[in-house]
């Protein structure tokens, strides 16, 4: 066998390629040519070819039929609605009529911090205060304070909005509980001629009952304008019909409503 000492010279040459090769890898690569900066005349003539100037346009839009611009029923006096330091809930005309309410109970479940506990025209909860049994003070009408009876449900046919003033600023109105106020804004005459006349008809179906059994019928009439040439005076006149049955045996609500 050879003695080690004769492959010295074999490892040594093995160790100074590796160290050659390793040098190799971890040098930096070349430097790259850093781009020259364009000229006057070249950023004029790219700004000229390839920039797209559009022309001013503005841009609005208008906000749904569900808002209301002013309230009178915060403040006591009409103020836009950004401005009334309260909380305040407005259903008009047309969320009414979009949610086919009959009564004013088909919209209590609508606004924020009220729950329907009763039947009645009281029959509710705002932020937890219960304004049910003889108590109708946090209710308005126009503005004026309670209607004169608890029991029956509201007809929404002459009601034009629905304000719900929330919070214990209702109190600022008089002897209430804290919890809010709700004012029913009625139909107003108007100047211009019209007239509407609205139907409905259901009926339902179950296990003993087949269709057209139970029926219930909703009729409204709506007609307003002004009475002279010169509009100094108008009128407005609305009727409204109900004949509503139950999938409870002996229980139907017939109704008519006449508000000239």
């Amino acid at each position: 066998m050879k003695p080690l000492r004769s492959f010295a010279p074999f490892f040594a040459g093995a160790l100074l390629f590796a160290g050659t090769q390793l040098r190799a890898q971890t040098s930096a690569p070349p430097a790259r040519d850093e781009p020259k900066p364009l000229r006057a005349d070249e950023v004029d003539k790219i700004e000229s070819e390839d920039v797209v100037k559009m022309d001013k346009f503005k841009v609005s839009t208008t906000i749904g039929t569900y808002h209301e611009e002013t309230s009178a029923m915060a403040t006591k006096i009409p103020m836009e609605r950004k401005e009334v330091p309260s909380s305040l809930q407005i259903l008009n005309a047309s969320a009414l009529a979009d949610r086919n309410a009959v009564t004013l109970q088909d919209v209590y479940t609508y606004v924020i911090g009220m729950a329907q506990t009763q039947v009645n025209v009281n029959g509710f909860t705002f932020r937890g205060f219960p304004n049910s049994g003889g108590f109708t003070q946090n209710i308005n009408y126009d503005g004026l304070q309670g209607p004169t009876s608890n029991r029956g449900a509201v007809s929404a046919a002459n009601v034009e909005r629905v304000e719900f003033l929330k919070g214990p600023n209702s109190v600022l109105y008089g002897q209430m509980n804290p919890g809010g106020l709700m004012n029913i804004v009625t139909k107003s005459p108007q100047s211009a001629p019209h007239v509407s006349v609205t139907g409905t008809y259901r009926t339902f179906a179950g296990e003993f009952d087949t269709p057209g059994d139970h029926n219930s019928y909703i009729g409204t009439f709506d007609v307003t304008g002004p009475i002279d040439e010169k509009k100094h005076w108008l009128y407005r006149v609305i009727v409204s019909g109900q004949r509503l049955e139950s999938w409870r045996q002996g229980r139907e609500q017939h109704s008519m409503y006449l508000y000239p």
